[in-house]
Formats: structure tokens, sequence, C-alpha cells
């Protein structure tokens, strides 16, 4: 069948009926076939049916139809036997095709081999035109063939006859048959639509509920309950060989990094209005330890400069207490976890511990986080180490770490609470206004530093580093004075 010259390449189709094909001298010179012909098959066809529709009729059986049906041409016979048995005389007028479907006009149906190009597809939210009536079809002059398409149109349920606006596009509709239209009263109930409504509902408001951390002091305040508790460690420390000038540092890369109090170790400083913290800068600067691993400028060794065996990188708060499968030789078992290494390795009489960073990123349940923290104070309790808690700062890199950090934060604050030892608040001193992007480096996560982070001028201190320096310091002069030189408490 010739394709229409205005009918684009891109829409196949199941062809109807295939047209006569021409024979004799007709078929040789391409033509139309001879009038006789037409007619003598139109004659035949007609007979056929008459008699299908007569067997029909008379409830004759299935093999008497099928004698019937065996009486007529090959292409007549495949055409019975696939239409609607109920209504042979419907079925033979209906225009069935070979395989027994009725004209589609369905775009991209993904026609096979033999397939036809008609029609074009209709635009989102423009009604589908109608489709010229093929060559072979049983359509009357000026009807439409009506497709699963317009079906779903008129039920509503094609979205590519629904209109975006405007008054409906009639021309070239499919007639349907009229229903009766009933009008609704208050009575009724609402009729469901599969439009949603859409309302302007303002976002609500979100007011943060302030952090506990907000009412609590940067520096730990040493009351006499907490000295007494303390001045108790300190003295078993003293029983086990632990030196009071000495301090280890316990944590994760934000305690490895070499601007923590590092400069402290090199005389490297400038203690800006702090200047009364000189004395304890000296005190715990005085006391040697092995350079093995310094991450210092400096050829200094002591405990600001000290590269700590209980601190690495990416560490977790359970890694200070995992044994190690090889063991290095001076720290084999029962020395073979990091925090009991460092301990034996350097007899520290207090230890600074900062852990929950990469807990919180790592999403440790709170439960284990609490277990690892806790027993990690207990460990420097029973070896005679006074524990200085810090919590750990806010994040800046994502908001759901960020909205995490206050829960990790109580669970620092209640071991400090539970075993009476002294809390920094470091997650406090980062809140200041003044502070540059918040206290912390582009990253979200690490704490940004101006100089080596050992500045306490009014440019210094608005950096993450050199406020966990001072406040670090300022508690290490309370442990000085309050519990190692029995001074009087807060």
């Amino acid at each position: 069948m010739r394709v229409p010259a205005a009918v684009p390449p891109y829409v196949r189709h199941r062809p109807a009926v295939p047209p006569p094909r021409p024979v004799g001298a007709a078929a040789r010179r391409g033509g139309p076939p001879p009038p006789w012909l037409v007619v003598g098959t139109a004659a035949t066809a007609l007979a056929l049916t008459l008699g299908l529709a007569l067997v029909s009729l008379a409830g004759g059986s299935d093999d008497a139809r099928a004698a019937s049906i065996g009486s007529g041409s090959r292409e007549s016979r495949v055409t019975a036997h696939r239409v609607d048995q109920s209504d042979p005389f419907a079925a033979a007028i209906s225009g069935a095709g070979a395989d027994g479907a009725q004209p589609s006009t369905h775009r991209g149906d993904g026609a096979q081999g033999g397939d036809q190009l008609v029609g074009t597809p209709a635009p989102w939210g423009v009604a589908a035109e109608s489709e010229p009536a093929e060559q072979g079809s049983s359509l009357s002059p000026g009807e439409s063939p009506r497709t699963d398409q317009d079906s779903r149109a008129a039920s509503g349920n094609d979205p590519s006859a629904r209109q975006v606006g405007g008054p409906p596009d009639t021309a070239g509709a499919v007639a349907v048959a009229q229903t009766p239209t009933h009008t609704p009263t208050e009575g009724d109930p609402p009729t469901p639509s599969d439009t949603p409504t859409i309302t302007n509902t303002p976002e609500p408001t979100l007011t943060p509920t302030p952090a506990v951390e907000l009412g609590l002091p940067v520096v730990p305040v040493i009351d006499a309950a907490m000295k007494d508790r303390l001045r108790a460690v300190h003295q078993l420390g003293l029983e086990r060989g632990m030196r009071p000038d000495v301090f280890m540092k316990v944590g994760d890369s934000i305690t490895v990094s070499g601007y923590f109090l590092t400069g402290f170790g090199c005389g490297s400083y400038d203690l800006g209005p702090y200047v009364d913290l000189a004395g304890t800068v000296a005190f715990f600067g005085a006391a040697e330890l092995p350079t093995t691993g310094s991450v210092a400028r400096c050829d200094a060794g002591n405990s600001f400069t000290r590269a700590s065996r209980s601190a690495g990188r990416g560490w977790v708060a359970s890694a200070v207490l995992t044994e190690a499968r090889s063991p290095k030789l001076d720290c084999l078992p029962p020395n073979n976890t990091p925090l009991r290494c460092e301990i034996s390795l350097i007899k520290p009489g207090t230890a600074i511990v900062m852990l929950g960073t990469n807990d919180l990123h790592n999403l440790v349940d709170l439960k284990w986080y609490e277990a690892a923290l806790d027993g990690t104070v207990r460990e420097l309790l029973e070896a005679g180490v006074v524990p200085v808690l810090s919590n750990i700062p806010h994040r800046r890199d994502r908001e759901w770490a960020a909205s995490r950090v206050g829960d990790y934060n109580a669970v620092v604050r209640e071991v400090a609470a539970r075993h009476q030892v002294p809390l920094i608040n470091y997650w406090r001193a980062l809140q200041g206004p003044e502070m540059v992007s918040g206290g912390m480096s582009p990253d979200g996560i690490h704490p940004n530093v101006y100089g080596n982070g050992t500045t306490f001028t009014e440019r210094g201190l608005q950096h993450g580093y050199n406020q966990r320096n001072l406040s670090a310091l300022q508690t290490l002069d309370k442990i000085r004075r309050i519990v190692l030189q029995d001074g009087p408490p807060e």
C-alpha cells in the first residue's frame, strides 16, 4: 500500500485488510483490477458471510461452522477463524485484518516488519486529530477510525487528549454517545478528582533549641568536690610512677595535628593578654620526652611536641582501646593498646581526651561511643592519670552531621559528670560571632588556624585551633594550681 505523501515516516501501524492483489494483465501493467474481478470477489465474500450467518442462527455445531469456513479461500478461512465467532456477520464487515485486529492508529507501538507508516503523534495537551482512513478499510467517507486512544480520550484517561487550557478543540473529534448529566446538590458527596489541589501553605519557621553547651563554661570549674576526686587520682598516679609534669594527648586527627599545642614546646607562641599562663607553659615544657615521631618544627621533646601513640587520624573512640595484632616491641601485652602503650611510655599525670568526630562521621551508635569513651576514662583513672575530656566541634560540611553533634557531645557531658572529671567545652568556644568561618577550615570538619595556633591575640583567637589551644592551656593551668599543687578550689 502506498504511503500518503504528507505522512511522516516515523509512526508505524499494522495494516488493515490488504487490497486485492491485481492479476493478469492488470498486474503486468500495475493498474487497478478489472471491474469483473472486484464484483466477483465481493459476491463470493457476501455468499460466505450469509452462509456463516445461517449456520450461526441455526445453532450449528463447531464442526458445521468449520466445514462452512473450509469452503472459502485461504484468506477467507484465516479471517473467519480469527474474528469473533459470536457474531460472524459483524466480523465479516468490520474490516478486521489478517490477524483479527481492528485498524489501529497507535503511535510508536513498535510495529514489526511489513507495517506501514501512517499519522502523526498529537502534541501534549492537544486533542489527537483524526487519522485519514486507510485504503481497504470499511469506514464510510468522512468517518474517522475509532482507536484505543479515542476510547481513552472519551473516558478522560488519555493524557495526550487532555487540554492544558481553554475550550476543547472539537475539530475532527470522534462522536460519542451522550450520557445523562447530574447537577450536584449540597447533599451529594464530593466528586473525586485526579488533579491535586495546590494550596499556598506557608512553611513553618523552625526555632532551633539552644544547645546545653551554651550554658556551660568553656574552661571547666574545679570545685571542692572535683578537687578531692582528682587529688585522689593524682596520689594513685604518684604511687604508680606517673609524672605530674607530663600530659598525654588522646584523640583523632584534630589532636594529631601539629597545630595542637606544639608551638608552646618550641617556644613559638604569643600569649597576648594571657601572660599568666606562662608558668604553666614552663612547667609542662620542662619535662623531657623522647623526640621520636615529634610533630613539632623544633628539636625539643616534651608533652607539647610529642606525637602521641594514643592519637591517630580517622580514629573512632574504640580505636584507643583496640589491641594491636602485631604490637611494637616497646608496647607488648598487656600494653598493646594505643592508650596503655602511651601511658607505659611517658608515664603522664594528666590526659587531654577528645574523641567523637569520626564516630559521628561513621554513624557509630551512641551506646558504642559511650562505652568506648567511658572505658577510656576508666583505664586512665585506674592508671592514676587525671582525665580531661573535651567535646567535639560543630560541623559545617553536612547538615545531617551538624544536627548530630549535640547527641555525641551529650555523651561526653554524661561521661564527664559520671566520673567527676573536667570537661572542656570546645564547642562553645567556636560559637562567638567574631570567629572566622565559625572557627572551621574549608572542609567543615577540622578547625582553622592563625599562625601556628599558639597566638592568643584578638585576631588569632578568631580561629579554631587557637581557641582550642587557649582552653586546653587554661585547663592545664587549673590542674597544675588546684590539683597538683593543692591550691584552693573554685
